[in-house]
């Protein structure tokens, strides 16, 4: 009899339909395996958007008093580096402030600004 495929989030392998055995291998997507650094960079906003303040004030680390000098200080077009790290880290971050009204951009090439690539990075807590 053929074994039955099996997938989830973070594995994958082969069942047996009859007695049970199976045969799983951890299958982590590419943003929880990607360890390289990324950039993230932020435009500009009115400093008296409290809910962008407080967006980038969590992805900075940093109070909102220094997240609204930090705003004063940036131009219009998305080139001031508010995050540096992990790619499973950088689409969490960035799915923020875009959901703040933040305008980001991140390195040319980053392959994982997909809605998949956010949900695995969020369903998933490892550490590599």
């Amino acid at each position: 009899m053929p074994m039955i495929p099996h997938q989830d989030a973070t594995t994958r392998g082969l069942i047996c339909p009859t007695c049970g055995w199976l045969v799983v291998s951890t299958a982590l997507p590419a943003v929880l395996t990607d360890d390289r650094p990324w950039h993230l960079f932020a435009a500009g906003f009115p400093t008296t958007d409290r809910d962008r303040l407080k967006a980038l004030a969590e992805v900075r680390g940093i109070n909102l008093v220094e997240a609204a000098k930090l705003v004063r200080t940036m131009g219009p077009a998305p080139d001031t580096l508010v995050f540096e790290g992990r790619a499973s880290e950088l689409v969490q971050h960035m799915a923020r402030l875009r959901a703040a009204g933040v305008t980001v951009a991140t390195d040319p090439g980053f392959p994982h600004d997909t809605p998949a690539a956010l949900a695995a990075a969020r369903r998933v807590r490892v550490a590599l």
